[in-house]
């Protein structure tokens, strides 16, 4: 997925591209930025903060930029709480420094759910990558995405009450000061 931030911050007009990249042990989403317009690009930096070959698999993600804020937004679909890397929950990381650093945080509100879908072996379990993030001034943060917890088919699921907090200070990230420091 490609971005461009838009913010009149200090990384306006930077492109982004986040990927899913597999390694023998795994899978995880990785982030690259460019300052000329996609001429060059960055080393590549792992977002999802799970420990590191940990075989259990990221996939799928959705990025979108907050033109107020700058914040790099990249939701995806996670399998961390699963020691057996097939139940699915979804999770979003962020970023306030042009994707140098990144924090978690889960979406779904319930636990690792069976990759349910209604389409015919050997396509299923797999449940697409339908995921959307925005953010509204005073809502803050929104997340859609699709997953199988009624372990029949899929269904949409949609969060607008995720706050992370990353710094565990009480105020959530998207209005917090400095999200990486408790105040």
């Amino acid at each position: 997925t490609v971005a461009v931030n838009n913010n009149a911050g200090p990384h306006m007009g930077e492109v982004y591209i986040a990927f899913s990249h597999l390694t023998a042990s795994d899978a995880d989403i990785m982030f690259v930025s460019s300052l000329d317009g996609g001429l060059t690009w960055s080393a590549p930096v792992r977002v999802n903060q799970d420990p590191t070959a940990s075989g259990l698999d990221q996939w799928a993600p959705h990025m979108r930029v907050d033109d107020k804020t700058g914040a790099i937004v990249v939701t995806y679909y996670d399998r961390r709480n699963d020691p057996f890397n097939n139940r699915i929950e979804v999770w979003s990381s962020t970023s306030y420094a042009g994707g140098l650093t990144w924090r978690d945080c889960m979406v779904s509100t319930f636990g690792p759910a069976a990759p349910i879908s209604n389409v015919g072996f050997p396509i299923a379990p797999y449940i697409g990558d339908y995921l959307g993030t925005d953010r509204h001034p005073i809502n803050g943060a929104a997340f859609g995405w699709n997953d199988g917890t009624n372990t029949v088919d899929q269904d949409i699921f949609y969060n607008i009450a995720v706050r992370c907090d990353s710094d565990g200070d009480g105020i959530p990230d998207d209005v917090d000061n400095c999200p990486s420091v408790y105040n």
